[in-house]
């Protein structure tokens, strides 16, 4: 993270609103710890200027989950569809083997009553 301050070019400090950039109303300091690092960063911020910096790392962040979302809405889609039609395959084998098992009943069924007329 780097430092956002105007420091001498502030237009608060160069219309004499304020004495210094410290005295401005939007200056802010924040201590932050560098990842990977042990030693805390003194950060002086212009709170408008990192705003708008905030705002554009979370717009980025927030179409990289949108775009990651997408992605797994159409796997979800193409996993869906695959167990459909794997669905429908299972009830159809299902509906052919009780078919083939009812005509073999009806074979036994017709054999039988032949036999009974004799």
């Amino acid at each position: 993270m780097e430092n956002t301050s105007c420091g001498q070019n502030c237009c608060f400090v160069k219309c004499g609103i304020c004495p210094d950039e410290k005295g401005c109303p939007n200056y802010q300091e924040s201590w932050w710890i560098a990842d990977g690092k042990d030693q805390p960063v003194l950060i002086k911020d212009c709170a408008p200027k990192r705003i708008m910096i905030q705002q554009q790392f979370m717009q980025i962040r927030m179409e990289a989950m949108q775009k990651a979302l997408e992605e797994s809405r159409n796997e979800y889609n193409h996993l869906a569809t695959y167990f459909k039609q794997a669905l429908v395959s299972c009830q159809v084998i299902a509906e052919n083997q009780i078919q083939q098992i009812e005509k073999k009943n009806e074979k036994i069924f017709i054999a039988n009553d032949d036999y009974s007329m004799l």
